[in-house]
């Protein structure tokens, strides 16, 4: 795959088309008929999955009555669905490049594997399993023998088709796998980091030495593919860490390069297109660092601040959480000026994100915010279309349907244990009666919780947990209006679950009275919005009373009926997330008795 940022991806016509792994094991292309096209749309998945593993792993055919090509216009469709869904999430590969007549297997193999996990028949799973396996043996072997001298080229295809290969694994939510890939990840770290890929001044040498031109959109497209996978590296890296409670392998600070492109500038397919768009993005975004995020300086972002900034702040954060438990143990005043500090940052992000999202609603003005901020949301949709707003207003929602659970998520785990709370209320109790190390823990634990659940932490956790469900529901009209299943990242279901065993816990251990009771004085809450009501407020800091949730009674009678929506809702996705699936099964056989 070049990185040229001109040509178009739509297929064109002629005659057969083959794609070079190593002769004699060829892919290849068949081009339709205008008698056959619908036949060939109509290809069978398996096949073209069994097709891509023998040319993968260099087989030939068990017998000559075996497919031996797939079809184009069938391999077109599954590079136009992940475009559409899941490069959305993880713009890594430079789509307007992306080539099914040029591109190596190994692209195209990840391209079909991702998008038919996501869409494809569950039937499908150990083949697409079998394709991945396949992929990080080669990958990690190459890995391991390319060049770390940071003045020869940098094998960037290699390090995007790695990383791909770890995101899907985390997008699969089956442990084995992810435990499997991240090897890989390790690897993939050290040689960004031995090359200097995470520095801008090194890029630059590495164009200029290796990629030398003047075309513009060459030159985009050779320097902007570094910053794409330094910030979705720490993105996986991040929801790895949150996901088995690992220390991060990246940190924010290191990733030395000017901020990205806008997803239109990324996404502008042809040259007209390119050079239509270049004359109104923010360029100088690109000389204002990473690692200078701060969401308490929004304004110093070039052109104005974007939802991606704001997620890497907040991928950024997640580093200085971990480290409070510790830093508790050693000095709780300093901890707990921290902690203050991390909570009124969340709040700031949450702010800025509602603050972008009203914006966007507002009528356009040349050279203004609002203007700035959709035409940086263009995808192939052009702004001279009819529908363009819907379109681009959509696409930024779901960008920020994406990164309020991270926030949610990050505020969770700043106010409660949740891997103490999972060994308390998911595991079970120790079985010995006599004083053992194990049971002492346990109990102290035990008591622990019952502490914190009366604490304004334990109210705050409870409240982000309710959020976390609200943000779910409200984003749900957004990310799944032509789908069965909603486009969300994983980190929607890990903070969904990560609330429920929040609000199980907290609920459990409330010493109030039942407060079902009309007359009981009950706050109310009634949105993710980090702007809570005066009564909200009042209630976490000093207790008395109760909460509801739109109109319902947070408490005992009622945390069963509440938390087995949750419950479907996460097992619904555990088709694609398997995560998901074995939590809802861990809750239904742990508190709802199903």
């Amino acid at each position: 795959m070049s990185s040229d940022g001109g040509s178009n991806s739509s297929p064109g016509s002629g005659s057969p088309e083959l794609l070079t792994l190593e002769a004699p094991f060829l892919l290849q292309i068949e081009e339709a008929k205008d008698h056959d096209a619908n036949q060939h749309l109509n290809f069978g998945s398996s096949t073209g999955l069994d097709i891509l593993f023998r040319v993968l792993t260099k087989q030939p055919p068990a017998s000559p009555s075996e497919p031996q090509a797939i079809p184009r216009l069938w391999l077109t469709a599954r590079i136009e669905s992940y475009l559409s869904t899941f490069h959305t999430r993880w713009p890594i590969l430079h789509a307007p490049v992306i080539n099914e007549t040029t591109d190596s297997v190994q692209v195209l193999s990840t391209i079909v594997m991702i998008d038919s996990w996501l869409h494809g028949d569950v039937k499908l799973k150990d083949q697409i399993l079998q394709i991945h396996d396949c992929l990080v043996r080669q990958l990690h072997k190459e890995l391991n023998q390319s060049d770390l001298d940071p003045t020869h080229p940098w094998p960037a295809n290699l390090y995007q088709l790695s990383l791909l290969n770890v995101i899907f694994a985390f997008e699969t939510g089956r442990d084995n796998i992810i435990r499997q890939s991240r090897m890989l990840f390790s690897l993939l770290v050290t040689a960004l980091r031995m090359n200097g890929c995470l520095h801008a001044d090194a890029v630059e040498s590495q164009r200029l030495t290796h990629h030398p031109g003047d075309f513009r959109p060459y030159i985009f497209g050779t320097t902007e593919r570094w910053k794409r996978i330094a910030t979705c590296a720490l993105k996986v890296d991040t929801y790895l860490s949150l996901l088995y409670g690992h220390p991060p392998l990246l940190r924010r600070d290191e990733l030395e390069l000017g901020l990205s492109s806008t997803f239109a500038m990324w996404n502008s397919y042809g040259i007209m297109v390119f050079f239509d768009r270049s004359r109104g993005e923010p360029w100088s975004r690109d000389n204002y660092k990473m690692s200078q995020l701060n969401v308490r300086r929004p304004e110093e972002v070039p052109s104005g601040i974007l939802p991606e900034d704001i997620q890497l702040c907040l991928l950024g954060m997640w580093n200085d959480i971990r480290s409070l438990k510790n830093e508790s143990t050693l000095n709780r005043d300093m901890a707990m000026l921290k902690k203050a500090d991390l909570s009124q940052q969340l709040y700031l992000a949450l702010e800025q994100l509602e603050t972008i999202v009203a914006e966007s609603r507002k009528p356009l003005v040349v050279g203004g915010y609002t203007a700035t901020l959709l035409q940086s949301y263009l995808g192939c949709d052009s702004s001279r279309g009819p529908d363009w707003r819907q379109e681009v207003t959509n696409r930024l929602d779901s960008c920020i349907a994406n990164i309020r659970p991270l926030l949610l998520l990050l505020t969770i785990h700043l106010h409660a244990d949740i891997h103490t709370l999972r060994d308390i209320y998911l595991s079970p109790a120790p079985l010995q009666m006599e004083p053992t190390a194990a049971s002492q823990t346990w109990q102290q634990n035990v008591l622990k919780v019952q502490e914190w659940a009366l604490s304004a932490d334990g109210r705050t956790a409870a409240i982000a947990s309710l959020q976390t469900w609200f943000a779910y529901e409200s984003s749900l009209p957004v990310m799944s209006p032509n789908q069965s299943a909603p486009a969300f990242d994983p980190i929607m279901y890990l903070a969904l679950s990560a609330a429920a065993v929040v609000l199980w816990a907290w609920t459990m251990n409330d010493d109030e009275v039942c407060v079902c009771h009309p007359t009981t004085p009950k706050a109310e809450v009634t949105s993710s919005s980090m702007h809570l009501q005066p009564d909200v407020q009042n209630w976490i800091r000093g207790g008395g009373g109760g909460i509801s949730f739109l109109g319902q009674p947070v408490c005992k009678c009622t945390v069963a009926q509440r938390l087995s929506a949750w419950t479907e809702a996460l097992a619904k996705v555990g088709r694609t997330w398997e995560k998901a699936g074995v939590d809802a099964n861990l809750f239904r056989c742990s508190w709802l008795g199903t």
